[in-house]
């Protein structure tokens, strides 16, 4: 709430409105005290004293009844806000009110006054500045808000009023020191010495008083109790500012001119050696990037900064990016590096190309200003983005630290630029163990092929050694007399590098004993507290401030924070902590240990405080979602409902860009909050649900269905048909409810409750598309059937490629009905023409004409679809495809005659499968595939017994039956396989469902029905087959053999010899073609060899 500058309109009136906190609260009118009357009315004044400006209701209901709400908390609050406005007379027009949110317009409050008085002194002479402390130090009759309860958002206030005052008095102690005037720093000091003998700052200023009254023994004995406590109680260092004037005071040559006691800055380090690295360094080039890996504090950063130095000084250029922890926006590092190389001149002889890749920037880059037009796939956008670094990057050295850190997306792309060669990249990062990191820290000398024969692109890694043991070892015996053994050193060493703040900081830390990983050791705490004592309490509120928006921050953003950081960083740069790169308008610490330490030094309700403020300063800004999601997240206890709807939408965020793992773990981050402070929004909790089950399916999650189940739950208890769809459709998708068999009941359940609501078009057309997989391998087929053909005729009807995509991805359990092959084709088509660059749905329209061309027995076009899988499976996003894969492989090998190949993928194909899919539905396609292998092996008995258990727990699944009738035959056990028959055949074998698997399932009935069957069943099943002579049977995985050979089975057992000879000779043709292409294959990878 800002006191009104300048003339307002109450100074004309001689109406002035005042607030007083120190101590009770009062509000005064033209000096005369106003009665409130109820406390819950003063409260909300002193709501308005701690938030300063507009408050929204929620924050002013949690302020004043916190966890004992009332009934009816917004009338309550009307209630409370008419009483103040009533209190207030004829100045109960400043109660203001915009929107959701009240601001109380006050001419003066006393806290505010306060606070300026003490900000106002840092630019002002000594004699002038001591007015303004002594003035600001006044106000303080009594504690602020004294009449209060304790809420969040009071004690963060307190907290820092406090820490005002403590510097405001140590600094008018300095202050009448350096005027002469030691009796009266004597006296000012003396509450701060009682309060805390190790707050050094205190102590010098006290002891300096002393010293120059003539009681230098008092003095002495006072800065030697320091120092003892430190290392003594503490096992800490002193700082060298009370080492100093304990030595000034023993050697009786205590300066009494202003600045006796010098502040002394920290050391940050000197970049010493490194000369060999230096030299690897310059060796950098297009083709030879190189990766700079080392531990935490080994002197990474310095290396870089020094190279880079290097380069400019020789007339090169730099594009530099440091990769922060929590990335703001999908492909975070990428976008940064864009933003740098836009910065740069275009290279020489060209034009500024940004145009080029307008698209792709304005994605990214919104910062660029750039009209976001169309849409673009992942490929695509990875694409842009590579060509555009390639473009603008050219004539600079790349230079990419802390990689460690990079997003998934920015990694591939990195990944990509390294691997084609054409630019010289230097990348620090730390040792991590993580495959996406292969390419950085493994040196890599096998040839990558590039479409335009120039020579591949290669990382070599450059692992930084440690500072010299006899260093470390002599700094350890300095500050402490305890033996040490070499792994100790060893450890120091890697930790530390060349940097003797870190060094001693780590000493430290181990003089003390270690601490928990979670938290910083008091030793560094207390040290950094002692360097940040020594600088304006302003500057330290500034570092606090930029320490909680990150080790890394934008000028723009602290700016609306701290409106005097442009006055605060000077000082901070001249202490080593800050460095500022006007060029990008950013700032960041020199080290991160200390950023942690200021963050960790922020009272729990200040940090919490800085944290809402920083949030709502991004929200404006309109920053990404995830950086305002921390923030709030952070700030949770004061607006929890806020933290969890902002990490939602920074996990949308992530899903557009299918980083699934990053939406996972800010979805994880909702649910927790919600858990952890109890939210009862059942919409709220509805959303988290159900969008972390998305997610969670998409990671192949064990638990994914749980969170479904009970997201759908809570949406339809919420009212909210369109969430309780979008959780049904999720369920029905391909994962732990695709059974064979049957359905599963539960979600057969809800998909009849979802598809009976009235909903939206495109939202029924998923739904209905996605419910395939729950009935494609069972007695229900038919009916999975017609739902997805209602959803294709909705997905054309509406004529929305998005809702087009989402329903033709399941298409080949769609359209597997054998009437449907037709459709199932053309869909292979239509996939192809509205993918783009798809990664996903180029994988399923190759899936889909790999079958197709199986079917027809077309080799050549099968092995080209089979190629262009292998090329997009690691590049799909929206869910994993490898299970596809894998038995795609299995089946493709067995075509060939490759049966051991086909058999290992068939086992991928299983392990892959259990893991993901319920196991009735990953032991059948195992099943299907290894009964085909076994068949050719002449081994198909030896699947009996896994048959057996099948039936046992399906009975009625008349394609397990199928599967056991031929078993049975080619054990050469007739009756069991007659008592498969009799099962089979009802109805004239009418019982069987048009499905996935149905041609393989009455060609697998063949051998058994011409051993055993009667005339009219034999006549029966071929006249079931012969619609589809020429053609190979599918099975949903793969193919069982030609149907001809089928035929000729039936025709030879009906006595029809010359009819089984044409099928046999037709059945040979088709399926030799397979083999035929393997042979032509290998003999040109020969010729080619040779």
């Amino acid at each position: 709430m800002a006191q009104v500058a300048g003339v307002s309109e109450s100074d004309l009136d001689g109406n002035r409105l005042v607030v007083d906190v120190f101590g009770p609260t009062v509000v005064r009118v033209d000096g005369r005290p106003v009665e409130l009357g109820r406390k819950q009315v003063r409260q909300l004044v002193a709501a308005f004293a701690v938030r300063r400006d507009w408050v929204s209701a929620d924050a002013l209901i949690d302020h004043l009844w916190a966890d004992a709400l009332p009934a009816h908390p917004r009338k309550a609050l009307n209630v409370a806000l008419s009483r103040l406005r009533s209190a207030l007379g004829g100045l109960g027009e400043r109660l203001e009110v915009a929107g959701n949110d009240y601001r109380l317009r006050t001419d003066s409050v006393d806290v505010e006054r306060f606070t300026e008085l003490i900000e106002s002194a840092r630019g002002l002479d000594r004699r002038a500045a001591v007015e303004a402390y002594e003035e600001a130090l006044a106000l303080w009759t009594a504690p602020p808000f004294s009449d209060e309860f304790e809420s969040p958002a009071v004690v963060a206030r307190r907290l820092s009023l406090e820490e005002l005052r403590w510097f405001a008095t140590v600094r008018l102690a300095e202050l009448c020191n350096e005027l002469g005037e030691p009796e009266r720093a004597v006296e000012v000091s003396a509450r701060l010495v009682d309060d805390s003998t190790v707050r050094e700052r205190a102590v010098i200023a006290h002891a300096t008083g002393l010293a120059m009254l003539g009681r230098k023994s008092e003095a002495l004995s006072m800065v030697a109790a320091a120092v003892s406590g430190l290392r003594d109680q503490l096992g800490l260092e002193p700082s060298p500012g009370l080492l100093a004037t304990e030595q000034a005071l023993l050697a009786e040559s205590f300066e009494l001119e202003a600045g006796s006691v010098k502040r002394v800055r920290p050391d940050t380090g000197v970049f010493v050696g490194r000369a060999g690295e230096l030299e690897t360094l310059k060796a950098v080039e297009p083709g030879r990037s190189i990766s700079v890996i080392a531990e935490a504090g080994t002197g990474k950063t310095a290396l870089l900064d020094r190279f880079g130095e290097l380069v400019v000084d020789a007339g090169g250029v730099v594009a530099r990016v440091d990769v922060v922890a929590t990335p703001e926006r999908p492909l975070d590092t990428i976008a940064h590096l864009c933003l740098a190389l836009c910065e740069l001149p275009p290279p020489s002889g060209e034009l500024d190309t940004t145009g080029e890749f307008a698209a792709a920037l304005a994605r990214i880059c919104p910062e660029l200003g750039i009209p976001r037009s169309g849409s673009l796939t992942r490929d695509a956008l990875f694409d842009d983005l590579t060509r555009f670094v390639e473009r603008r990057g050219r004539q600079a050295v790349i230079i990419v630290d802390d990689a460690h850190w990079i997003d998934s997306g920015s990694a591939e792309v990195l990944s990509r630029l390294i691997h084609r060669g054409r630019l010289a990249i230097v990348v620090g990062l730390r040792p991590v163990d993580d495959h996406r990191f292969d390419f950085l820290q493994v040196a890599d000398e096998s040839p990558v092929e590039r479409a335009d024969d120039a020579p591949a692109g290669r990382c070599e890694p450059l692992h930084l050694q440690p500072v010299e043991r006899s260093d470390v070892v002599a700094l350890v015996a300095s500050r402490s007399t305890r033996a040490v053994d070499d792994a100790f050193i060893d450890d120091l060493i890697r930790a530390s590098g060349g940097n003797t703040l870190f060094l001693r900081l780590l000493i430290d830390r181990w003089v003390e004993g270690r601490a928990s990983d979670d938290e910083l050791p008091s030793s560094i705490l207390v040290t950094v507290s002692e360097r940040l004592d020594l600088l304006a309490k302003s500057v330290v509120d500034t570092l606090q401030v930029a320490a909680a928006l990150g080790s890394t921050f934008e000028l723009h953003t602290i700016r609306q924070l701290r409106p005097n950081v442009d006055a605060d960083l000077p000082a901070a740069v001249a202490a080593g902590i800050i460095r500022v790169d006007a060029a990008s308008e950013s700032a960041s610490f020199v080290h991160a240990v200390v950023a942690d330490a200021c963050y960790q030094l922020l009272g729990e309700g200040r940090r919490i405080a800085i944290h809402e403020d920083i949030a709502f300063v991004l929200e404006g800004d309109r920053a990404a979602q995830a950086e305002i999601a921390r923030h709030h997240v952070a700030a949770a206890p004061l607006d929890p409902e806020r933290a969890v709807w902002t990490s939602i939408r920074a996990a949308s965020e992530f899903i557009v860009g299918f980083d699934w793992e990053t939406a996972a773990q800010h979805l994880d981050t909702a649910a927790s909050l919600v858990d952890e402070l109890d939210l009862d929004d059942v919409s709220l909790r509805a959303h988290v649900l159900v969008r972390r089950g998305a997610v969670g399916r998409a990671l192949s999650s064990t638990d994914y269905l749980h969170d479904l189940f009970h997201g759908a739950e809570l949406a339809r208890e919420a009212g909210d048909d369109e969430l309780f769809v979008v959780a049904v459709t999720e369920m029905c998708g391909h994962g732990q409810t695709t059974r064979a068999g049957d359905l599963d009941p539960r979600v057969a359940g809800l998909l009849d409750e979802a598809l009976s609501l009235s909903i939206a078009p495109a939202l029924r057309a998923e739904l209905c598309a996605a419910s395939v997989p729950l009935f494609s391998t069972s007695n229900q087929a038919d009916r999975g059937r017609a739902l997805y053909h209602e959803a294709w005729r909705i997905a054309r009807d509406l004529g929305d490629t998005f809702v087009e995509s989402a329903v033709i991805g399941h298409a080949h359990l769609g359209f597997a009905h054998p009437d449907d092959f037709e459709l199932l084709a053309g869909a292979a088509q239509r996939m192809t023409d509205i993918a783009g660059n798809d990664a996903d749905l180029i994988w399923e329209a190759a899936f889909v004409r790999f079958e197709c061309s199986v079917i027809r027995g077309d080799a050549a076009a099968a092995q080209q679809a089979i190629d262009e899988m292998r090329l997009y499976t690691g590049k799909v996003g929206r869910r994993p495809r490898d299970f596809g894969m894998a038995f795609s492989e299995s089946a493709h090998s067995r075509l060939r005659g490759e049966l051991e190949a086909a058999e290992r993928h068939a086992e991928s194909a299983l392990s892959i499968g259990l893991e993901r899919f319920d196991a009735t539905w990953a032991l059948t396609v195992y099943g299907l595939l290894l009964l085909g292998i076994r068949r050719e092996q002449g081994r198909a008995g030896e699947l009996e017994a896994a048959i057996a258990e099948m039936l046992a727990g399906q009975p009625d699944y008349l394609p397990f039956h199928s599967v056991a009738s031929v078993v049975a035959v080619e054990s050469g056990e007739l009756d069991v396989a007659r008592a498969h028959i009799d099962v089979l055949a009802r109805d004239r074998f009418g019982g069987i469902v048009r499905d996935v698997h149905y041609t393989s399932v009455i060609l697998l009935a063949a051998p058994a029905v011409a051993s055993v069957g009667e005339q009219g069943e034999i006549e029966a099943l071929e006249a079931l087959l012969r619609p589809f002579s020429g053609r190979m049977s599918w099975n949903g995985a793969a193919s069982d053999g030609a149907i001809d050979g089928a035929l000729a089975l039936l025709a030879s057992a009906r006595g029809d010899a010359s009819a089984a000879e044409r099928y046999r000779l037709a059945a040979a043709s088709l399926e030799s073609r397979f083999r035929q292409l393997r042979s032509e294959i290998s003999t040109s990878a020969q010729t080619h060899a040779s």
